[in-house]
């Protein structure tokens, strides 16, 4: 179920819900913490959504372009785990943060999206 646009913070708030629980799912601590670091960055998209209540204000700068790329490093390496994992239920986790990474990525760029940024 993908959203055209970051817009609903009680949808981000619902994807940092699921990440949690796939932290208290997990086993693996590498899986338990990247769970807890994909919470936590939902969070943030949610109160920056809150605060800027419709406004297009630039309040990051290059900072976003950092943090989506960073985000796309996660997602890659969650891949990279997801294929490497022997057990089916790790590889399920790491599936699901791969494809979470991503799409944090994709909504924070589109949130903080203005003509010429990350150029």
């Amino acid at each position: 179920m993908r959203r055209d646009m970051p817009s609903d913070p009680r949808d981000c708030r619902e994807r940092a819900r699921q990440c949690a629980g796939f932290a208290d799912e997990a086993d693996d601590p590498k899986l338990k913490a990247t769970f807890r670091e994909l919470a936590r960055a939902w969070t943030d998209v949610v109160a920056e959504i809150e605060r800027r209540s419709g406004a297009r204000a630039d309040l990051f700068g290059w900072h976003k372009c950092l943090r989506v790329e960073q985000y796309l490093v996660n997602a890659a390496e969650a891949e990279e785990n997801f294929r490497q994992a022997a057990n089916e239920d790790v590889r399920d986790l790491y599936y699901k943060a791969a494809v979470s990474w991503a799409e944090l990525a994709k909504d924070v760029a589109e949130l903080e999206r203005s003509p010429g940024d990350c150029v």
